[in-house]
């Protein structure tokens, strides 16, 4: 009958709700069957000491009823050990899991078969669904028909008669103190019971509450009881506890958050006790008295028995759940601490987005930690302390009291966690029982009563076998595999700026920023005058002064080493809004950590990674244009310090960002080229849980005493209200990182290094590397300074396409010169020469190189390898007074009248407002200019964008073209003075000169760190290709790595193959951009590259102020990359990396570019400079020709107009032989400021 009955209610209740697999996992509790035995553990107590206490209590609870007594902290819980000893056959003696270790050929595997946490292996088994948990939705109670006949578990004990009149004489006695209560109906919300109580407004009742206080003066919880749900769902009666009360089973719902909890009767009467004994709370409801019929059930024959018993256990439920709903009616507006205890219901417990709920409750803690930091401020006491501690599916956190807002402490689950009892030496006279909990950086133990502690272990074992935390990934990555995922590229500052301005605008809650360097008076969208409400410090304003929570997190700075100024942006963003907190990282060590993790993370829903800090000099489009100068100002992009030339002068004072670093009538600017990656959903996630980590190891070492600095939690992993339908996209993605216990507090994790090995060594085809760096070994020396062995892969795998006579390629894109301040022929060059040193020993020089290697086995590298880099040129126009005569002189003399004379006449201020702190902003009206007026001068001004649209026509011819460039240069040089459409007449004052010295050049720095492997995998972040990114105990940095399932029908070696979209769409991006076969890009339209992963509209709640351009008529169909229905030729030229065709046009146009670059400017580095004497009589005198400038004072400006004409796109060959005569390392190594391992 009873099993029959079982089912019934199981099949009702599946029809009834939906329980996600995560959910339905953690909530659900593992039973065994009816009639087996329950087993029994060492630390049980014995079942006469369980009297023995029982009794005790029983007696002091007579002894002082009806007297006042202070309120007790009593334990809650009950032990289930049927479900551990079912649990501990699945489990190790240490409390890990069962399971194999993974390999090291699984965890270098393209994708080893996880358990995902959306699909635990074990939902489906019979087992668990003895006990179906209904609370995915409004709990209802159980009526009637519905009751589960209540059955011992096990074997009923033989117990003496005498013993069973004294249990129920006992509690009898109990009863009658506490009242009786006539039965009622069933009741399913508090609200349908008419208790008499004083009519209070809702709208008061947060206000009241938080006024309020107990007898001990303590505030309530943010918790208005009349919105918690809750039922009885079911009960049964252990024979091991000391006495016969039912243990019930109480579904409670608050908002988006359930859980359960079992209370013996006995405990409900603690509690009605409790309550009772208090003379500051309203007439209380009757505890209900059910004694009678359930002593009577010992005299009834067996016939009747089970019949008697059904009927006792449906009634007892019913009553014991009204009286609960009248008690929260009635105790709605006091503090009631028993109650919140009982109920394991504090203000954490109903925190939005959290996910599954599990034990609470009051336990003494100490924690331990297992290795002190340099930076620690803070000391490990070790001391025991009462906290209120809560399990959630991917931490424990700790509490002060019920009514705390913020942790006192996090305690994040990982690969590295443990809980283990305890074994006490006199466990006969112990009082509590006690567990260790351990992670990577800490271990913690909790001290409490069996019961409680047993419950505490069975939320931890639910856990270990649900949640992703605990396990062992691909890589030894934190982070599991995430299938169906949409993520997005972003190739350069302007696209992915805009989209974070679109994220952080839709902004609900909170906001995390990880960046090396965040320049507050950053803009985040261009032109500035029509763009002041998205300067970065105004975001942050607007969103805080909503009530958004803002963490950043800046690295801290050695003062002589970089001129970032942190501390201007900490204390600047704190003074904003008391809702902006920001730390900085470290306290160095001696190991000087320089780079760092980039992190943009919004509502824990979407997020940004990749190479971009939100900082100066860093917005770009892919035109890369060099210069910036308008006579009048109006039209200016990069304002102040954001026009910056890092080669020619490095930032300075950062907190006058208004000042120019450079003059803007002769530096050109560095362009700089970055990618990103934006995403949502779960890996975004992901990434919030490494930023939440790092926050609190932070907060931990600096700033534990203080208040205003919050622990963060992670948001839960199964949240049953969340809707992520509209994330999914076609992706499978893996977080990865560098990481260490000083970033940290963990253990060594390089899941980005095992990614990078082991993708190139299973490569088929084709292998891309865009990386700011490239310092690797091929060989393993415990004695070499370079550790990591990425360029051995590349060697091994060239060696096998080689001796398998397979077509392979390498192609490898990074920077021309490091971007360090200084001539390389001067004695201040130690740093950069120190970096030029260690890439030109792992590309081609030094004995240990990759084409050395490669070349010692026979083979030529140029057949399988090649490297490559970025420069652009541009023209700076340069006023001069109408009445100077310098038009006829020599193009050095004019540069150099220019110095002082440009000055005088350019407005380049940047902003009128600039000088201005953003709240005396407020009233300042853009300027009546339309985008398009901006857009049609800013490009007149720049020929930036020739070098991209002659690209696209040559495809069909290689003659130049007669661009709108050449007609604007005839009118400039015969001195007319047009007016360009919609925009301001250029003053009378001021005329521009066609000379030579306005033409100028610069590399174009790239700071990508993308690897992308036969169009299929890629991997994209902050890790740069050297040791410090890769090793993990040096710089923090975090990547993803991409697998798109959605294939496109493409080329490779004339073959047809399918490609993953994400991977095919940014590597054919990234080569039509260097080759010159993108359209120009201007700074204010809105395309489907800027974007966020999701529709803007579904970000957006709100008004912001002005009209804004409506975007989703520009949505594709998939976030990873735009692709059109038919290939352009464009596509078609760069869709097969592997055929000779493309090859020789990208490495013909590499070349012919460098040529030219070399013929007009004279640049370096450079294959024909060998050792310096050759650097002095190839680069020009700087005190005639300034950096960058026409060099061949003998060529007239159309001889130099026609070379630059030759000039596609931006890509040429990376110099192999520059001063490779010359010992880089040894000649400068006493000037080198910074150590060698700061850049190996």
């Amino acid at each position: 009958m009873s099993n029959i009955l079982d089912n019934n209610l199981l099949n009702e209740q599946k029809n009834q709700v939906t329980l996600s697999p995560g959910t339905q996992a953690l909530l659900d509790v593992p039973k065994s069957g009816h009639n087996s035995p329950r087993e029994s553990s060492e630390d049980e107590e014995t079942s006469s000491n369980v009297e023995e206490r029982s009794w005790d209590i029983l007696n002091s609870l007579l002894k002082t009823l009806g007297e006042n007594s202070n309120e007790k902290d009593g334990s809650r819980g009950i032990h289930k050990a049927d479900t551990r000893a079912k649990l501990n056959r699945r489990r190790t003696k240490g409390g890990t899991p069962i399971s194999e270790p993974l390999t090291e050929e699984q965890l270098s595997a393209p994708y080893v078969e996880e358990k995902k946490p959306e699909k635990p292996e074990y939902i489906n088994r019979p087992w668990i669904n003895d006990d179906i948990n209904s609370s995915e939705t409004p709990l209802n109670g159980v009526d009637g028909k519905d009751a589960v006949e209540e059955q011992p578990h096990g074997s009923t004990p033989k117990h003496h008669l005498r013993d069973k009149f004294k249990k129920a004489i006992a509690l009898n006695t109990v009863n009658r103190a506490l009242g009786n209560a006539n039965g009622r109906k069933h009741l399913k919300d508090i609200n349908t019971y008419s208790v008499l109580m004083p009519a209070f407004p809702s709208p008061l009742a947060v206000p009241y509450l938080w006024a309020s206080k107990d007898a001990k003066g303590r505030r309530a919880p943010p918790v208005l009881l009349d919105v918690l749900k809750l039922a009885i769902t079911d009960s049964h009666y252990d024979p091991s506890l000391y006495n016969f009360q039912s243990i019930f089973r109480i579904e409670l719902e608050y908002g988006d958050v359930k859980w359960v909890i079992h209370r013996t009767g006995y405990e409900f009467a603690e509690l009605a006790f409790s309550l009772k004994s208090r003379d500051d709370l309203p007439e209380l409801p009757s505890f209900p008295a059910g004694i009678a019929r359930w002593f009577r059930k010992f005299w009834s024959g067996h016939s009747s028995h089970h019949q008697r018993h059904t009927e006792a256990a449906l009634e007892r439920r019913k009553e014991l759940e009204k009286y609960l709903l009248k008690l929260l009616k009635v105790l709605n507006f006091h503090v009631c601490y028993d109650l919140y205890e009982f109920l394991e219901l504090s203000a954490i417990s109903i925190t939005r987005d959290m996910g599954w709920k599990g034990k609470e409750g009051y336990m003494s803690t100490k924690v331990q930690r297992l290795r002190t930091p340099i930076c620690s401020f803070s000391n490990s006491s070790e001391r025991w302390e009462k906290e209120w501690v809560l399990i959630r599916d991917s931490y424990i956190a700790f509490c002060s009291d019920i009514d705390s807002r913020t942790p006192a402490d996090v305690f994040l689950l990982d690969d590295k966690f443990s809980c283990t009892k305890v074994e006490s030496g006199m466990s006969m006279f112990k009082l509590h029982d006690h567990i260790s909990v351990q992670n990577h950086s800490r271990r913690i133990e909790i001290k409490a009563d069996m019961r409680k502690l047993n419950d505490f272990m069975e939320s931890i074992k639910r856990v270990e076998l649900a949640s992703p935390w605990v396990r062992q990934h691909r890589y030894d990555s934190y982070a599991p595999i995430r299938e169906h995922s949409k993520v997005k590229w972003y190739v350069d500052g302007k696209d992915y700026f805009y989209a974070v301005s679109e994220a952080i605008l839709a902004a609900k809650t909170e906001i995390y920023i990880e960046d090396w360097w965040l320049s507050p008076e950053l803009y985040l969208r261009r032109p500035p005058t029509l763009n002041k409400e998205y300067r970065l410090d105004s975001l942050l304003l607007k969103k805080a002064e909503e009530g958004v929570m803002i963490y950043i997190v800046v690295y801290k700075e050695v003062s002589v080493a970089f001129s970032m100024d942190s501390q201007h942006t900490k204390f600047y963003l704190k003074s904003l809004h008391p809702n902006i907190q920001v730390q900085r990282h470290p306290d160095h060590g001696p190991e000087g950590v320089m780079l760092w993790t980039k992190i943009v993370v919004v509502d824990c829903r979407i997020a940004f990674i990749g190479g971009l800090d939100l900082c100066f000099g860093r917005y770009d489009t892919h035109t890369h244009q060099l210069s910036d100068f308008h006579p009048n100002g109006e039209h200016t992009i990069w304002p102040g310090q954001d026009y910056s030339n890092p080669r020619v002068k490095d930032f300075d004072n950062v907190a006058k960002y208004e000042e120019t670093l450079v003059d803007k009538t002769l530096v050109p600017r560095m362009p700089w080229h970055d990618v990103s990656v934006g995403l949502v959903g779960p890996p975004a996630r992901d990434v919030a849980r490494h930023f939440v980590q790092r926050w609190n190891f932070i907060k931990e070492e600096k700033a534990a005493g203080r208040t205003n600095i919050p622990y963060l939690l992670p948001k839960g992993e199964y949240v049953s209200t969340r809707d992520e339908s509209r994330f999914r996209g076609t992706c499978e993605v893996q977080l990865l990182r560098s990481s260490a216990y000083w970033s940290s507090g963990i253990k060594l994790e390089h899941s980005i290094y095992r990614a990078y090995r082991h993708l190139i060594s299973i490569s088929k085809h084709f292998i891309y590397i865009e990386n700011q760096f490239f310092v690797t070994a091929t060989e393993k020396d415990p004695n070499y300074a370079v550790k990591n062995l990425i360029g051995e892969a590349i060697v091994d795998r060239i060696k096998k396409a080689a001796n398998d006579h397979e077509k392979f390629r390498v192609i490898v894109v990074m920077p021309l010169l490091p971007a360090f301040q200084a001539d390389l022929n001067s004695k201040e060059a130690g740093t950069i020469r120190m970096v030029m040193h260690w890439q030109y020993v792992s590309i081609c020089r030094g004995g240990r190189s990759v084409l050395e290697k490669i070349a010692a086995a026979g083979i030529d590298p140029k057949d399988y390898i090649s490297f490559f880099a970025l420069r652009g040129y541009d023209r700076i126009k340069q006023p001069i007074k109408e009445d100077s005569d310098s038009q006829n002189n020599d193009a050095i003399q004019q540069d150099n009248s220019l110095k002082q004379k440009g000055k005088a006449n350019r407005d380049e201020t940047s902003l009128p407002s600039e000088s201005q702190s953003i709240l005396e902003q407020k009233d300042v009206q853009p300027e009546d200019k339309t985008l398009q007026q901006l857009e049609t001068q800013n490009l007149k001004d720049s020929i930036a964008p020739n070098a991209m649209e002659r690209s696209v026509e040559s495809l069909d011819s290689q003659q130049p073209t007669q661009t709108e460039d050449n007609l604007i240069d005839e009118q400039i040089s015969t001195g007319s003075q047009q007016k360009s459409e919609g925009a301001e007449p250029i003053p009378s004052s001021t005329q521009y000169l066609d000379s030579r010295s306005k033409y100028v050049t610069e590399e174009l720095y790239i700071h990508s760190k993308v690897l992308i492997v036969d169009d299929r995998y890629v991997i994209c972040g902050s890790a740069n290709l050297n040791d410090r990114s890769q090793l993990g105990n040096r710089d923090s940095e975090i990547a993803i790595l991409i697998e798109d399932k959605l294939t496109v029908p493409t080329r490779m070696n004339g073959q047809s193959y399918e490609a993953s979209k994400f991977a095919y769409t940014l590597r054919s991006n990234l080569f039509k951009e260097h080759l010159g076969l993108l359209p120009s890009q201007d700074h204010t339209t809105v395309t489907k590259s800027c974007i966020p992963p999701i529709n803007p509209e579904e970000l957006y709640d709100v008004s912001h102020g002005k009209d804004r351009i409506s975007t989703s008529d520009i949505i594709g169909e998939s976030s990873t990359g735009y692709l059109p229905k038919h290939p352009t030729k464009e596509d078609l030229a760069v869709m097969d990396p592997l055929s000779d065709e493309f090859y020789n046009y990208w490495q013909k146009t590499a070349q012919n570019n460098t040529e030219a670059f070399r013929d007009v400017f004279r640049c370096v580095p450079d294959d024909n400079v060998t050792d310096w004497v050759g650097y002095k009589n190839f680069v020009p005198d700087p005190t005639k020709v300034p950096t960058g400038h026409v060099a061949n004072t003998q060529k007239s400006v159309e001889e130099v107009r026609e070379k630059l004409n030759q000039v596609r796109g931006h890509l040429v060959v990376f110099p192999t032989e520059f001063l490779k005569d010359e010992n880089l390392l040894g000649s400068v190594i006493s000037n080198a400021v910074t150590p060698a391992e700061i850049f190996t």
